[in-house]
Parts: C-alpha cells; structure tokens; sequence
C-alpha cells in the first residue's frame, strides 16, 4: 500500500509539472502570436475605396 501511494503522488506531481510545463510555458508563445497576429491583422486591414 505504501508503494502505491508513493506512485499515485510521482504520477500525480509529474502531471501536474508537465501540464504547467506544456501550457504554461511552450505554449503561450504560441498563443500570444496567433492572438496578436489576429489583432494586427484588425488593425491594418486594407481600406476599401470610397465611391462618391
């Protein structure tokens, strides 16, 4: 039983260290740039012609 507890809290810790590893870490660079590219592409979109 002691051996049990001891894996479930290695396995526990390791995937909580990976999900803050993979999300918290690797790839909020990858979300900042699709949400600021989103928005630069917003803010510099081409103005169509005005027809008077």
């Amino acid at each position: 039983m002691k051996r049990f507890i001891v894996a479930f809290a290695v396995a526990y810790i390791f995937i909580f260290f990976w999900g803050w590893l993979l999300n918290g870490v690797l790839l909020r660079d990858l979300v900042e740039m699709v949400i600021v590219g989103a928005m630069v592409g917003a803010i510099y979109k081409p103005v169509p012609p005005r027809t008077a």
